[in-house]
């Protein structure tokens, strides 16, 4: 795989392909990336398993700590300050589900 770029304020690119998940998490070649917005909104195709994410916002560098995602969350918003490029790693807390998402821009 290969880095998963989102743009926001482009209609096709602002929405995050299908994101497959395991329950490890993806390696510096399969991070997400969200450009251009702010904020991105991720949910799951799969409301019974939650997930667990690490947001960055320098490229990578320097992770949060986990944000776990319990079962049936529905949409998770992430606020982007303007300027900023928001990095996502992603697992599963159990099973395959995919990822979705959707990058906005706004004033």
């Amino acid at each position: 795989m290969a880095i998963t770029t989102v743009i926001g304020g482009d209609s096709i690119k602002a929405v995050l392909p299908t994101f497959g998940l395991t329950t490890a998490y993806k390696t510096v070649t399969d991070w997400i990336t969200v450009e251009n917005a702010t904020r991105f909104d991720i949910g799951s195709d799969d409301v019974a398993i939650g997930i667990v994410i690490k947001v960055s916002f320098d490229g990578g560098t320097t992770f949060s700590g986990d944000i776990a995602l319990d079962a049936g969350f529905g949409v998770y918003p992430i606020a982007i300050n303007r300027g900023q490029t928001l990095t996502l790693d992603v697992k599963s807390a159990s099973g395959t589900p995919n990822l979705g998402g959707v990058a906005y821009t706004g004033a």
